[in-house]
């Protein structure tokens, strides 16, 4: 809240009426040029509240393929900054205020055998609930958050009562930072795959090259759901751009010229839900469905192929028929190699 500067009861939706008040007073005066006005940096219209709340919120402004938009000029961020220093800024106080210091002063972490006091369950939901709480988690973007935070906690009920035991979305759900390499073994239609999982960070990166040795395919995954986001290390590039040219290192590297490159497209759930609130063209201009294009474009061996699937981890059953997908691609590079 104080990084984006947004009051603690902010209500986009109220705040509205100012804003289309504004951009009348702002047509008025400038005799019918809208150059300057708030509607025309909004497409506010006058039709219908609905639209006007989407045309705003989906209101940013690109500054290069790749950037996050700036917002300085969109006025629903300006009157959240004008109301944020009005109620005191980082110095807030109230309900939903005092509920946030509780949250705070509360341990990190917990161990098996504790459970949150209801008094603490209290203080999160009231936090959650709060419309400027919510006005933030629209624009999540623009900070690092966990893609399962809503999931959590519209489910907060159920996963605080002292009997809690994880389901299958649950633990789907969960992510952790994967900081070392790890080894599993899977069957798949009695094949037996091995799979080394290799942490995607810049950090992690040094920590690949014996692990590439004899692959018999490389499975790489980026999320398109991320292009209006920045990368956790530098906090400046693009996540799609980053994703893009360390995917053109791996796959144009002599190494892997004949190795079988397997591209997912992951959290198309997320990427569906987001593009109605978020335009990628904003992000990236040129936009037309083409992140698979654009990654296939990378590739400089054209004799070898990459099989590119739209994938969301959290659906079982979908990923069960890549999973299947995947063998049979690792069954055909083995046949080929043998010359069978």
């Amino acid at each position: 809240m104080d990084t984006l500067k947004i009051p603690y009861g902010f209500d986009p939706s109220a705040t509205l009426e100012r804003v289309d008040d504004q951009a009348a007073k702002n047509e008025d005066e400038a005799d019918g040029d809208f150059h300057g006005s708030v509607e025309s940096q909004t497409g506010i219209d006058r039709n219908g509240s609905d639209s006007k709340r989407e045309s705003v919120t989906a209101s940013k402004h690109s500054i290069g393929e790749g950037h996050n938009p700036n917002l300085k000029n969109n006025p629903l961020v300006l009157l959240a900054e004008q109301e944020y220093k009005r109620k005191g800024g980082s110095r807030q106080t109230g309900a939903v205020a005092d509920a946030a210091i509780a949250i705070k002063k509360h341990p990190f972490s917990i161990i098996q055998g504790e459970f949150l006091s209801p008094e603490t369950v209290a203080h999160i939901k009231t936090v959650w609930n709060d419309s400027g709480i919510q006005y933030c988690f629209s624009r999540a973007n623009e900070f690092q958050l966990m893609d399962s935070c809503k999931y959590f906690m519209t489910d907060l009920d159920r996963i605080t009562l002292k009997t809690y035991v994880p389901n299958e979305q649950d633990i789907l759900n969960c992510r952790i930072m994967t900081t070392s390499i790890s080894e599993t073994k899977i069957s798949i239609k009695s094949v037996t795959v091995k799979i080394y999982d290799v942490g995607g960070q810049r950090s992690e990166r040094k920590k690949w090259a014996p692990y590439f040795d004899d692959v018999n395919a490389i499975i790489y995954l980026a999320a398109i759901s991320s292009y209006d986001q920045v990368c956790f290390e530098d906090n400046s590039t693009n996540r799609i751009l980053e994703s893009l040219n360390l995917f053109s290192s791996i796959c144009n590297h002599p190494m892997f010229k004949k190795t079988s490159m397997i591209l997912f497209l992951n959290k198309i759930d997320l990427f569906k839900s987001k593009i109605e609130t978020s335009p990628v063209a904003n992000y990236f201009p040129s936009y037309t469905e083409y992140f698979a294009s654009r990654f296939l474009a990378l590739n400089k061996y054209p004799e070898r192929k990459i099989y590119v699937h739209f994938t969301w981890a959290t659906d079982t059953k979908q990923t069960k028929k890549v999973l299947d997908t995947v063998n049979k691609i690792i069954l055909n590079s083995n046949l080929e190699n043998a010359n069978i």
